[in-house]
């Protein structure tokens, strides 16, 4: 298992992604979208004490070994663990078409 990674980052493709999620589910309801959002964001921030916690993401061609990915509510939140960094990727409800990263 690697050791505690401290910097915990979001990419600029998974903060609009969580916008754009966020926006949509609130159309219907706003307690909805808090929610996901939230449980999203509660995930992600226990990932620096456990950062391989998630299985190899398996629609990442050529995975160096990486890239993990984990869901949330039919939501599909995709990370890269570096040695001193963790970055969020992309955030894509799960009966998308996967697209090449």
């Amino acid at each position: 298992m690697a050791d505690k990674i401290a910097n915990l980052a979001w990419g600029i493709g998974a903060i609009k992604n969580a916008e754009a999620l966020y926006d949509y589910i609130s159309l219907d309801s706003k307690k909805n979208a808090d929610k996901v959002i939230n449980k999203i964001i509660d995930i992600t921030d226990t990932l620096p004490l456990n950062p391989e916690k998630f299985p190899l993401d398996k629609l990442k061609r050529n995975n160096d070994g990486t890239y993990r990915a984990f869901l949330v509510f039919k939501y599909r939140v995709s990370y890269r663990v570096l040695p001193k960094s963790i970055k969020i990727l992309r955030i894509r409800h799960s009966s998308m078409e996967p697209v090449k990263y």
